[in-house]
C-alpha cells in the first residue's frame, strides 16, 4: 500500500505552527537575515542549544529584531537544559516587549464547553491508539497542552476510537455544528488550543471545506498558515502550489514536494508570509540535499 506523505506533513505542521496564534507576524528586512535566523531555530529544534545561544545573541544586538519564533527557539533550549529561571525571564521580557502576547486564562475564554470538544478533535487528529491500548501522541504536542493545564487523565477516556477517514468526517459535522450555532470559533471562545483543532480539522477537509471556510480562515490563522490552505487547495484543483507545503513519497519512497509555481521564487513567497526557508522545511521533513533553483 502507498503510503501518503499528507498526514505526516500535518504532524509535522503542528509541531512548526504550534504557536502561531500566540503572537504576529515580524518582517525581516533582508532574506539573509531571515535564513539566518531560521537556521538557528532548526538548530535549536536538534538540540544544539550551544550553537543556537550564540546566533541569538548576535542577532539581538540588533534592537530592532523581535523575532518572535526565534524567541521561543531559545526559550525551549533553556527549558531543555534545565534553565527554568532563564526561560522564564526570557519569556517575560519578551511578552514585556510585545513580542510575544501572554495567553489567555482558562477562566476568561467565553466557550470552555465547546473549547473542550476542539481539543478533543486535535487529540483525535494528531494522535493513535496503540496495541497496548495506550494514545499515543508526539511527546511536544502534548506537553504544550499539559502546560496549558490540559488533564490527559480525564480527557484520554473521552478520545474516541474510529478508523481516521471517520474521523474527520465526524469532526467537519461537529465543526459545522459550532459555526452553525456560535459563528466561526475565535481564540477568545475556546483558546489557542481548541483554535489548532478547528484548523487541524479544515486542513484535513475536503475541497468544499478549504474553499468554504477560507475567509475565516485567513482571518482567524493569519498568512503563515493560510500559505497551507491555499497549497492544499490548488493541489486538489491540479495546480501547481505556491509555498511548497505538499508532498508524497516517490516510488522510491523518497519524500518530494508537489511541483511548485515558479519554484525560482517560492522563498520570496514563504517569507512574505512569516514561513521559514523551503531548504529548512525540507530537511525538518527529512527531505535531504533539496534546493531552491536559482532560475526559472
Amino acid at each position: 500500500m502507498k503510503i501518503r506523505v499528507s498526514h505526516f506533513i500535518s504532524i509535522m505542521f503542528i509541531l512548526i505552527i504550534s504557536t502561531k496564534l500566540s503572537f504576529g507576524q515580524f518582517k525581516f528586512q533582508s532574506e539573509a537575515d531571515w535564513k539566518f535566523a531560521h537556521e538557528m531555530i532548526y538548530q535549536a529544534r536538534l538540540g544544539n542549544c550551544d550553537v543556537a545561544y550564540k546566533v541569538f545573541d548576535s542577532l539581538k544586538l540588533d534592537s530592532k529584531f523581535k523575532h518572535p519564533e526565534s524567541y521561543l527557539a531559545i526559550a525551549k533550549c533553556l527549558q531543555k537544559n534545565g534553565n527554568e529561571e532563564e526561560m522564564k525571564n526570557l519569556i517575560s521580557d519578551a511578552q514585556s516587549q510585545g513580542i510575544l502576547n501572554k495567553t489567555i486564562p482558562h477562566d476568561s475564554i467565553s466557550h470552555p464547553e465547546l473549547k473542550e470538544k476542539c481539543i478533543l478533535m486535535l487529540l483525535e487528529d494528531q494522535g493513535a491508539w496503540s496495541l497496548k491500548n495506550e494514545f499515543i501522541i508526539d511527546p511536544e504536542v502534548k506537553e504544550s497542552l499539559v502546560r496549558a493545564g490540559i488533564d490527559f487523565t480525564e480527557i484520554t477516556p473521552k478520545i474516541r476510537r474510529l478508523p481516521g477517514l471517520e474521523l474527520h468526517k465526524l469532526h467537519v459535522m461537529e465543526l459545522e455544528a459550532i459555526v452553525e450555532e456560535y459563528g466561526f470559533p475565535t481564540t477568545e471562545m475556546i483558546g489557542g488550543h481548541g483554535m489548532k483543532g478547528v484548523k487541524m480539522v479544515i486542513l484535513h477537509a475536503r475541497k468544499d471545506i478549504l474553499e468554504k471556510y477560507n475567509t475565516e480562515f485567513k482571518d482567524r490563522f493569519g498568512s503563515y498558515t493560510y500559505a497551507y490552505l491555499i497549497d492544499k487547495t490548488r493541489v486538489a484543483n491540479k495546480e501547481k502550489q505556491l509555498y511548497g507545503t505538499q508532498g508524497d513519497f516517490d516510488e522510491d519512497k523518497n519524500m518530494i514536494f508537489y511541483p511548485i509555481e515558479e519554484e525560482h521564487l517560492v522563498n520570496q513567497r514563504r517569507m512574505e508570509a512569516g514561513m521559514e526557508p523551503l531548504e529548512i522545511y525540507a530537511r525538518t521533513l527529512g527531505i535531504q540535499g533539496y534546493e531552491v533553483p536559482k532560475h526559472e
